[in-house]
């Protein structure tokens, strides 16, 4: 659940999409990966990094074409 706020991620099966509204790393975390999320059949690995700018989400893996949203 903290890491949902944070990230401000919310997943939409049925157009294999993921969106990371504002998403939001804490002080003491500067990266975080995300392997193996599965949504709607296809699998997707994501990097996040906090930059000065904000935080910058890399698609690293996308089997069977998730879109990712970041706003």
């Amino acid at each position: 659940m903290l890491l949902e706020a944070c990230l401000g991620i919310s997943i939409n099966a049925p157009r294999k999409q993921i969106i990371l509204d504002s998403p939001f790393l804490p002080d003491n975390i500067t990266q975080l990966w995300i392997k193996g999320l599965e949504v709607a059949g296809s699998r997707i690995d994501l990097f996040l990094e906090r930059r000065p700018e904000g935080v910058r989400v890399h698609v690293l893996d996308n089997v069977g074409k998730i879109d990712v949203i970041a706003q």
